[in-house]
């Protein structure tokens, strides 16, 4: 269960946002920042610039891919 100091509480609120655990959760003083890493396969994509080589752990693998920075802001209110 996630609470904050406030008070505020839902049960596995990351996970029904993100479908995943995230990696990173920073409590602040009105609400939560909460920060998920993910990466696009993109295998497939010779021209893409932005394709490097990289751990994606639902390939359990090394891929060719986009790294993602997914960012999440929640508050008591809303």
């Amino acid at each position: 269960m996630i609470q904050s100091p406030g008070g505020w509480r839902r049960k596995n609120a990351s996970q029904k946002i993100f479908g995943t655990k995230p990696r990173i959760m920073y409590w602040l003083r009105h609400g939560v920042i909460i920060a998920d890493e993910t990466i696009l396969n993109k295998s497939r994509s010779e021209k893409i610039k932005l394709v490097r080589w990289q751990y994606s752990g639902t390939e359990h693998g090394i891929v060719r891919g986009i790294g993602m920075l997914n960012m999440l802001w929640v508050d008591e209110e809303n």
